[in-house]
């Protein structure tokens, strides 16, 4: 063990990216397992480490393959969705995928969450798993501070092992000491940057992929070939729908048909109908057979957006489909057998629904198998020229403009300013209507000019047509309460200044704290406090308490400095 650990602080300190790091700890991990199983007949397979956003959606994969010959990389199907949730509710696991059991690492206990998702979800993922041969897995959590970033886990091939006891031994308490100690780094670490070819072509769909989204693509890259769900979660006219038909193109489904359900254009008592078709009578106005979207989805991909818009009803109806590929039309007698892939989109925290019960919990662990989060435009600041330029060739070129149309850079900058609440859509909106307002000004009614550069003044002037609600300031009770703590907190720096002290700018982290402060007050408990602004996994690792204690500690100190007033 002192070898391991000598070779993985070794390697972690020459790390410089997240994958390099990632990959020392994949072979100290692979070391050990295979010291503890190979006697036993194990044999290691490979090793995958999964970082996750806000513990919800992929941040990046990194896989080792330990397999003789040319393997190709593998999508993490079964940890992504069945093991996560142990390794958030106990710690390391080790799972026999055979008897569809899993043992706590650290006592020995069972882990019957494993055996509660099973039920939910089927065992179609671990029967994949089982297909390439892996029959065990051991996964730990990747702990940074009070948070788990992440996942990482070995599989092996131990088919005699089935429906045996894991072996004991100071293995298990090996693995868990390398993971914690090379978590910290992961955490620090930045992706590695991804060079593009000059030559590349550009993808229409994603004609622009900026740093906060390059990894979440790289990792879709793994998942496309999969036929499990991917589910893509993030804000409204993010990009969600591209996204979707981007990794139909890129599957083996290509070939096949797209389909979209814009959940939330169907009105509930037509869902079940818009989804599964009806036959002739099904009911008042059925004057014919139709065809639903599962069914001309056949050998292709079907897109929900905005799932969570689906009724209670629909919501089992596609449980069923998930599960069996087996759906019968509205008024037929007899099923039929389907092969879709499902991509599902939504804007809201289905985790949520599900405890309000507006959300299936066995749906959500259907669709919750290989997840992602696509950030909002405000948080892809580097995207946005990109963005407006490619959408303004698009629409002159449908324009049948023969030259090339481009912002002046004064204009670019000006829309890389603003906050851009509606996102790719709404920024669409603006550059469609900035390129009318220059046609307009250069040529009136007549046939757009060879070349066109849209100004500063045409793009504020489109800008300025925005409605209330997404302008650049929005002016709201509680950002001028913002406002008013700010200006006050400004006035205690002066005033500290003059006494020969100093307000630090990392005093301004404690404005969370009091938010957090007032948010016990009001909803009665630490708990229910950090679920208000969803930071589920710092409650499900238990370290809620902790967390609060620190921050509340932290707004005391500043407080005792300038004199508390309230």
């Amino acid at each position: 063990m002192t070898d391991v650990i000598r070779s993985l602080r070794e390697g972690l300190r020459r790390a410089s990216d997240v994958e390099v790091a990632a990959g020392v700890l994949l072979d100290a991990l692979r070391t050990i397992v295979e010291s503890a199983l190979a006697p036993h007949g194990a044999v290691v397979l490979r090793g995958i480490v999964h970082l996750r956003s806000e513990g919800a959606g992929y941040r990046a994969l990194v896989t080792r393959e330990w397999t003789e010959g040319d393997v190709a990389p593998v999508a993490p199907i079964a940890p992504s969705a069945t093991v996560w949730s142990c390794v958030l509710g106990r710690g390391g696991v080790a799972v026999d995928l055979g008897t569809q059991k899993g043992v706590s690492l650290a006592d020995g206990t069972s882990v019957e969450l494993f055996a509660a998702y099973v039920a939910h979800a089927g065992a179609a993922s671990v029967e994949q798993m089982l297909a390439r041969e892996a029959s065990h897995l051991v996964a730990l959590p990747l702990r940074a501070a009070d948070d788990i970033i992440g996942m990482a886990s070995i599989e092996l091939a131990w088919p005699q092992g089935v429906g045996l006891p894991f072996p004991d031994g100071v293995w298990r308490r090996d693995v868990e000491v390398v993971t914690d100690l090379a978590t910290p780094q992961l955490a620090l670490l930045p992706m590695r940057p991804r060079h593009v070819r000059t030559s590349e072509p550009v993808d229409p769909l994603l004609p622009v992929i900026g740093e906060q989204t390059r990894s979440l693509v790289d990792v879709l890259r793994v998942f496309v070939d999969q036929d499990e769900t991917i589910l893509v979660s993030g804000p409204t006219g993010a990009g969600k729908s591209r996204l979707a038909e981007w990794c139909h193109q890129r599957s083996r489904r290509a070939s096949g048909p797209f389909e979209t359900a814009n959940l939330l254009a169907v009105p509930e008592s037509m869902q079940m109908a818009e989804l599964f078709g009806w036959k002739k009578g099904a009911f008042t106005g059925a004057q014919g057979d139709h065809e639903g979207l599962v069914a001309s989805a056949d050998r292709g991909t079907l897109f929900l957006d905005e799932i969570d818009k689906l009724s209670l009803a629909a919501q089992a109806g596609l449980l069923r489909v998930l599960e069996t590929r087996r759906f019968a039309p509205l008024g037929a007698s007899r099923e039929r057998m389907v092969d879709v892939r499902f991509i599902v989109a939504t804007n809201a925290d289905l985790r949520q629904l599900v405890k309000k019960g507006a959300f299936r919990e066995d749906l959500y662990y259907r669709v919750n198998v290989l997840p992602v989060q696509l950030p909002p435009l405000s948080a892809r600041k580097d995207e946005i020229a990109g963005w407006a330029r490619a959408m303004l060739s698009r629409r002159h070129a449908d324009a049948r403009g023969s030259g090339p149309a481009t912002f002046a850079q004064e204009a670019v900058e000006a829309l890389e300013a603003q906050r851009w609440p509606g996102n790719l859509r709404q920024l669409d909106n603006v550059v469609r209507r900035a390129y009318a307002l220059e046609l307009a000004s250069q040529v009136g009614r007549g046939q757009p000019p060879r070349s066109l550069e849209v100004s500063l003044g045409t793009v504020q002037r489109a800008l300025s047509l925005e409605a209330p609600e997404r302008s650049a300031e929005p002016s709201t009770g509680s950002v001028e309460a913002l406002r008013a703590a700010a200006e006050s907190l400004v006035e205690r720096a002066i005033e500290a200044r003059r006494d020969q002290r100093t307000l630090a700018l990392e005093d301004l982290d404690v404005l969370r704290a009091a938010v957090l402060r007032a948010a016990v007050d009001r909803v009665g408990s630490v708990k229910d406090a950090y679920l208000l602004f969803g930071a589920d996994g710092l409650v499900q690792g238990r370290n809620h308490t902790a967390a609060y204690r620190r921050e509340i500690a932290l707004l005391e100190a500043l407080e005792a400095r300038l004199g508390r007033t309230d």
